[in-house]
Order: C-alpha cells, then sequence, then structure tokens
C-alpha cells in the first residue's frame, strides 16, 4: 500500500528550500516540527511492522528547489516559480543541471531523509523528467 505525504523538506544549511510552497506563497517553517512528525510517522509505522520509503521526486519536479536556487537549473538566468499543479512539465525547465553544486545540495537532502527515514530504500522517481532541458543546455551537452 502507498500513502503519499506531500511535504517540503527543509535541509540545513538550504532552508530557502522550506519557504517556497506549491502555491507559491512563502511561509515561515519551524525545522524541528517537520522532522519530529516524521519521526512519529515513521515509528507509528514501525510498531506496526511497516516500512517507511521517502521518496524524493529528482531530477525532475524541482520547480521549488528552483525557484529557491535558480542556479541549479540548466538556464539559470530565467526566474522559475514553484509548481502550482500536479504533473509532468515539459513545457517549463523543471529539471536540475547536472553540477557540482547540485551534487553537494543534493548529498544533504539524503542525509536529511536518512536521519528521518531509517528504510535502507530512497524512491527516487524521475520518471516524469523532461530530457529537453538538457539537451538544450550547452553545458550538459558537454557532459
Amino acid at each position: 500500500m502507498q500513502y503519499r505525504f506531500a511535504k517540503r523538506l527543509c535541509v540545513k544549511p538550504h532552508t530557502k528550500t522550506a519557504d517556497y510552497s506549491r502555491a507559491g506563497i512563502t511561509q515561515p517553517f519551524r525545522r524541528s516540527s517537520f522532522h519530529l512528525k516524521f519521526r512519529h510517522v515513521v515509528a507509528y509505522a514501525a510498531e506496526r511492522y511497516i516500512t517507511v520509503v521517502p521518496e524524493i521526486d529528482i531530477p525532475g519536479h524541482s520547480m521549488a528547489i528552483l525557484a529557491a536556487y535558480p542556479n541549479f537549473s540548466t538556464t539559470p538566468n530565467i526566474p522559475k516559480k514553484p509548481a502550482t499543479t500536479w504533473g509532468i512539465f515539459a513545457n517549463q525547465n523543471n529539471v536540475l543541471a547536472p553540477t557540482d553544486e547540485v551534487f553537494s545540495f543534493l548529498k544533504d537532502v539524503f542525509g536529511e531523509l536518512m536521519e528521518i527515514f531509517p528504510s535502507p530504500y530512497i524512491h527516487l522517481g524521475g520518471d516524469e523528467c523532461s530530457k529537453k532541458w538538457w539537451k538544450e543546455s550547452p553545458s550538459c551537452r558537454k557532459l
């Protein structure tokens, strides 16, 4: 059985990402309450012999990240806004660029996930990622 929590993870030292909600409204964020809630969910599930497997859908579906950190995009000079709907955004660049800076950010993200979720697995998604943006990026084509 699958149950989805649509939440923004506040990753130290990258707290800007938590300020971007799906509706594009910036909100104050309390990092400790988020982590505490999910630790309770994981403990509750574990008591019932259920493993919670977190999903982070990257390298696409990254509009909130790109709104907070436009330099992580393959088109950093074009402003981004958080997604306001669900779906595949082939008409908007929503992919992360394959750079050292992005990989460092993702290392921090996965570190936070592993602190909260003891599962040996993390679901990465990636199946709805438009390759169009990498093909159009000169720096990506060089890779």
